[in-house]
């Protein structure tokens, strides 16, 4: 049996949140912030960054719609390595199969 994520008459077939708390919540069909709410399939690129002026910063960052996005920012290394694979499983899932 398989999953159609697309399918209408089931909005939540194939729906799964990797991760959540009241920063962030990273489901398998959009990352969500205080700002706004991003589809997984429309973000280009997440990239994870280290800002040179603090070095214990770390960010999460997308391009979406032509403009980059800030979307988790962090001290924490373990919370931000939990995000990030959050992340990575959400943009994972979305991928078209191979045939």
């Amino acid at each position: 049996m398989s999953i159609d994520r697309t399918s209408p008459s089931n909005p939540h077939c194939g729906w799964a949140v990797y991760y959540a708390d009241s920063r962030i919540v990273v489901t398998s069909w959009y990352v969500e912030t205080p700002h706004d709410r991003y589809p997984i399939a429309e973000l280009d690129g997440v990239l994870r960054h280290l800002p040179l002026r603090d070095p214990g910063w770390m960010e999460l960052r997308a391009g979406y719609r032509g403009a980059d996005v800030l979307l988790f920012a962090t001290r924490d290394k373990a919370e931000f390595e939990r995000v990030r694979r959050a992340l990575i499983r959400a943009v994972e899932i979305n991928r078209p199969p191979l045939l």
